[in-house]
């Protein structure tokens, strides 16, 4: 059974992501107004969004222009967000249907059931006392869906399951399609209009009937290699619809191919993280994410200059950098608690508010490590006995890179309780680290001047944060169109803190649709 059925707006996914990631008390609160406005809605009447948001969280939008939802599909995504806030709560399991016993109390199938969630029926996710996960309906909610659904509920129960017959047909009719060269998958979409029952229940019997799969070939699952090159080919302006004749397969099967790749990649990442007394407050992260110097950093350097980094100009006062080291460190813990729940196909939803927190908080690392630098190369010069500047390049490299792995390794986990700044903390590990190290010392005739590749160094270039910094840059983005440089610098940093996707659309006053095309060639 999936965590929750699939969003069919991305207004509502959006909203169910803020709900989730809210306080407890207000998810709770604004949980029981999702659970009261699906009982009130109307399969055939519209409803404009800012009707919906209002409904749960008693907010007003400012709206000029909206979208209305037909209140059978708002049905499946409120059915949607309660499962995907209540997922977060870790609610125990009180008086309650389990799965089983609504598909009893109903006369259906587990299945059917999972296939009437879609329809409005409501689960919750609760924790039993073994501390196991599972869906839970309320009693009261089901009586309420059963009066609803009274005609859908007995056609459901009266269907019957196949008989021996029935099944046999439906592998003589898959057998006639041998040679035609289509798969198992395509001869079950067929057969499902054809048969009137469901594409899985088809594709379970063909798939079961040793015939069929050895006349019938069986699409092979989308490689990882397969997905890298799917994700390239977007990025360079392929469309899906010539994607999926290509590998064929549908375009939600690459889509979710994709996912499952960015979801791989974040959790390849090492994400340091401590505990502050301040992360207990309720309004932790807006707190902490409110001071000035915090949301307007800088964006990723990809040409830096580290002989002309001056400490007076790199350095920052001592009660700011406990703020960005605060604001970093909340930043990571909370892409790293949804990450640790996130599903096997996560939303881009998800993804885009991982990706985002993980990408400020190496914004805000690369402040740190600007103000540490100079101590850093300060501390190699006086260990190479003189000017870096005029080293043979070999050494230039080990200085500057040893210098540049020790200050992100500290910049990256510093401990704030320390009560030492950034910059003496990583002159002390850098003249450890050299200190240990048996180093020939250079000459003292002069050499060549360096050539310009070991003057001109990225942070992130050997960080393992690189991911999240576009390979593209702005000057790529503005030769695109003017709404691709916007989408640009307010997403990956160059106008302030990095945004997301549901926030650009509110910044750039456009439609959540428009910023995803836009974001589909920007990498």
């Amino acid at each position: 059974m999936p965590v929750a059925p699939r969003f069919l707006t991305t207004q509502l996914q959006s909203l169910a992501e803020q709900i989730a990631r809210a306080p407890l008390h207000v998810k709770a609160q604004q949980l029981t107004q999702l659970e009261t406005l699906l009982f009130d809605l109307e399969d055939e009447r519209l409803y404009p969004f800012d009707y919906v948001v209002f409904r749960v969280t008693g907010l007003r939008l400012e709206i000029s222009e909206q979208s209305n939802m037909i209140g059978s599909a708002l049905k499946n995504d409120l059915v949607a967000a309660i499962a995907i806030v209540s997922r977060t709560m870790d609610m125990k399991a009180g008086v309650g249907l389990s799965l089983i016993e609504v598909a009893e109390a109903l006369g259906v199938s587990q299945r059917t059931v999972n296939r009437l969630r879609h329809e409005g029926l409501p689960f919750l996710w609760v924790v039993d006392n073994e501390g196991n996960r599972r869906l839970q309906c309320k009693e009261t909610h089901l009586d309420l869906f059963k009066e609803s659904r009274k005609r859908r509920i007995q056609q459901a129960s009266a269907f019957s399951r196949l008989t021996a017959s029935e099944k046999k047909n439906i592998v003589e009719f898959a057998l006639s399609y041998k040679g035609q060269g289509k798969t198992i998958n395509e001869v079950a979409s067929d057969l499902k209009s054809e048969s009137g029952r469901g594409l899985e229940t088809i594709r379970a019997i063909l798939k079961g009937n040793e015939q069929v799969s050895s006349e019938l070939p069986l699409s092979k699952p989308l490689t990882r290699q397969d997905a890298r090159d799917i994700e390239a080919a977007i990025q360079s302006g392929a469309s899906w619809n010539a994607l999926a004749t290509e590998y064929k397969r549908t375009k939600n099967a690459m889509r979710g191919a994709i996912a499952r790749l960015r979801r791989d990649r974040l959790k390849r990442l090492s994400i340091p993280t401590i505990e502050l007394p301040v992360f207990s407050m309720k309004d932790a992260r807006e707190v902490l994410l409110s001071p000035e110097v915090v949301r307007s950093c800088l964006p990723p350097l990809t040409q830096l200059n580290i002989f002309e980094l001056e400490e007076s100009a790199t350095a920052i006062p001592v009660q700011d950098e406990t703020a960005i080291v605060a604001a970093m460190y909340v930043l990571r813990r909370s892409a790293k608690e949804h990450l640790s729940s996130i599903q096997y196909t996560p939303t881009e939803g998800e993804l885009d508010a991982i990706e985002t927190d993980l990408r400020w908080a190496w914004l805000l690392q690369q402040t740190l490590m600007l103000s540490a630098l100079p101590a850093a190369l300060s501390v190699a010069t006086q260990h190479a006995g003189r000017a870096l500047t005029e080293l043979p390049v070999s050494d230039i490299e080990f200085y500057v890179g040893k210098a540049l792995a020790i200050t992100e390794q500290v910049c990256s986990t510093i401990d704030p309780k320390s009560n030492q700044t950034v910059a003496k903390l990583t002159a002390l590990t850098v003249d450890r680290a050299i200190s240990n190290i048996d180093i020939v010392k250079a000459p003292t005739k002069a050499t060549a001047k360096p050539s310009p590749d070991a003057q001109f160094r990225s942070l992130h270039e050997h960080s393992q944060w690189s991911v999240l910094v576009p390979t593209m840059t702005l000057s790529d983005a503005e030769q695109c169109s003017q709404l691709h440089s916007e989408v640009f610098k307010q997403k990956f940093g160059w106008c302030g803190y990095p945004k997301r996707t549901v926030e650009l659309a509110s910044v750039l006053d456009e439609s959540y649709n428009a910023i995803a095309r836009a974001l589909k060639v920007l990498h």
